[in-house]
């Protein structure tokens, strides 16, 4: 790990500010880790289960349907024609779904921390569920969509309180914390878990 310090920072003032930063820096590499934890790949075979919106549904391979994907309330149905390319499938799918729902979400939850949104974008993020900008664009990370949708509030909420404090003081988890007193037990709760919701 590198860390870059002023010009004028001494050396113990560093080491000083780093090791106060200790755990704050362990947390975020064990979030990351989770995150990225190896997960092995979904296969696109009958009775291979998929999440959206927190429930896990099966699939089922059909030459039936012409092409792409749909959810039919209990299954997902792809086209046989579609199973070659099922991972890009899902992903469009997913960004697909996420723009409205996500878009929704969002537009609710500003209100408790009165700032402006400008965009919301569902995109490929690495290994961030989100970021935001300084002109008011949530990106969320197409996987959002998979979580249960109070854990998804928390990501949105998180991203929220960034266009207030984009940084992780004091002040920021306030503000966090009086839009929404459980974030912590959210929080955990993505950290534990969020590795699991993969495609």
């Amino acid at each position: 790990m590198k860390i870059r310090v002023p010009e004028q920072c001494s050396d113990e003032e560093a080491s000083v500010f780093v090791e106060s930063k200790l755990f704050w820096i362990y947390n975020k590499l064990g979030e990351r880790d989770i995150f990225q934890r190896p997960q092995g790949q979904k296969e696109f075979v009958n009775g291979e289960g998929f999440f959206f919106l927190g429930e896990s549904y099966r699939l089922i391979i059909s030459s039936e349907y012409d092409a792409g994907l749909i959810l039919d309330g209990e299954n997902f149905r792809l086209s046989s024609e579609d199973v070659e390319d099922g991972k890009k499938t899902f992903i469009s799918w997913y960004i697909e779904q996420g723009k409205e729902w996500l878009d929704d979400r969002v537009r609710s939850a500003q209100g408790r921390f009165l700032v402006e949104i400008n965009d919301v974008r569902i995109m490929e993020l690495g290994n961030r569920w989100g970021s935001c900008s300084h002109n008011g664009t949530i990106n969320l990370h197409w996987r959002v969509i998979l979580l249960p949708p109070r854990i998804i509030d928390y990501v949105i909420c998180h991203e929220l309180a960034h266009i207030i404090h984009p940084n992780h003081s004091d002040e920021y988890w306030q503000v966090l914390e009086t839009a929404l007193p459980d974030y912590q037990e959210r929080k955990s709760w993505l950290a534990e878990n969020g590795g699991l919701y993969f495609l």
